[in-house]
């Protein structure tokens, strides 16, 4: 493997605007993060604080953050769903504690060979929390959530972009045909 045979996707600051005066209007957040081009970020609202709309956020940024790092077509796509029906869970390590979230990365590709072999992956967000971790009400705390979320979503776009980059690598057919053009030289 070369060096520029991975690709590295750093989330740099997560905000989730706490000031706006009506919730249920929703929240804007913010993602900053570091990849292939300069430092960007991308923002989108938050409807409520309920799991599948920190998804569907989490969902909409990874979406931006990849066709802002690869500029791709519609037939690319990346979709995440939770794993289990436990989603988020406590990984107790002494003397640390973490949230983690494992998510399915279902993902749709325009090359062929990369279509039929690699379809899906599973991610593993994690986040470190203080052993003393205290809920909102009966919940995550919802930039934890949004965090948690984010974190395993940006390793399914790592994993996305360094296929993207060993595809020429992994391409059979195109091997086959480079292979046959270098014979007939």
């Amino acid at each position: 493997m070369y060096e520029t045979d991975s690709y590295n996707l750093s989330i740099d600051k997560i905000t989730v605007d706490e000031s706006a005066p009506d919730k249920a209007e929703g929240r804007l957040v913010t993602v900053s993060y570091s990849g292939r081009r300069m430092p960007s970020e991308v923002s989108v609202v938050l409807k409520s604080n309920e799991m599948p709309d920190i998804l569907d956020c989490c969902q909409s940024i990874s979406n931006e953050i990849f066709r802002s790092e690869f500029g791709f077509n519609s037939s690319v796509s990346l979709k995440f769903e939770l794993k289990d029906d436990k989603g988020i869970s406590i990984w107790h390590t002494s003397p640390n504690t973490y949230l983690r979230c494992p998510l399915n990365l279902t993902m749709n590709w325009s090359c062929d060979h990369l279509k039929k072999y690699i379809k899906s992956y599973v991610t593993l967000g994690m986040i470190e929390v203080p052993d003393e971790y205290f809920l909102e009400g009966n919940r995550l705390r919802t930039p934890d959530a949004v965090a948690l979320v984010m974190d395993a979503m940006a390793s399914g776009i790592e994993f996305m972009g360094s296929m993207f980059y060993m595809r020429d690598q992994m391409d059979h057919d195109r091997q086959v045909v480079e292979k046959a053009a270098t014979a007939k030289s």
